[in-house]
């Protein structure tokens, strides 16, 4: 009975030890997107610092950078599987366009129900860059929320 008891307790712990590598494999990923992201940039833009960063899951998926150069706000954002034709990376002066804090205060202004904001982050949609506000609904519902940079104009929504 005890062999049994130490077997278990041991496939157990295989389970959690296999579960923790897992989880620290996906964060280390984001570390390597984010670190060849702004090796791309620093390239074209050696001074930059970046100030924000994120991952967009959309149609393509792309890194969002936030940086600063001479003292100017950009956001820049590579692809993470070039496209034929595409440039290696597109980049907008932060004025350009609507803040992350803008266009999260448009999403609460239009969604009634929201309970939560998880996070924002900058992409390209249908070769629109888009604010993807992420939030839960009142009923536990994930909510995607579409902005256009530039305009500032809702582009979709939708709930899962």
């Amino acid at each position: 009975m005890k062999k049994l008891i130490m077997a278990m307790v041991l496939f157990f712990l295989l389970i959690i030890v296999g579960i923790v590598s897992l989880i620290n494999q996906v964060w280390n990923q984001n570390d390597v997107l984010f670190a060849e992201a702004e090796r791309i940039v620093r390239a074209e833009m050696p001074d930059a610092s970046v100030l924000e960063q994120g991952v967009y899951n959309g149609k393509q998926q792309w890194i969002w950078l936030c940086i600063m150069e001479n003292d100017n706000v950009k956001q820049v954002l590579v692809p993470l599987e070039k496209q034929e034709e595409q440039p290696d990376f597109v980049i907008r002066d932060a004025l350009e366009g609507i803040t992350m804090q803008e266009a999260e205060e448009m999403v609460k202004q239009q969604v009634e129900s929201i309970r939560q904001i998880f996070h924002t982050v900058l992409g390209v949609e249908d070769e629109r860059i888009v604010w993807e506000v992420t939030y839960q609904d009142q009923s536990g519902k994930l909510g995607y929320y579409y902005i256009d940079f530039e305009s500032g104009e809702f582009v979709k929504s939708f709930l899962l």
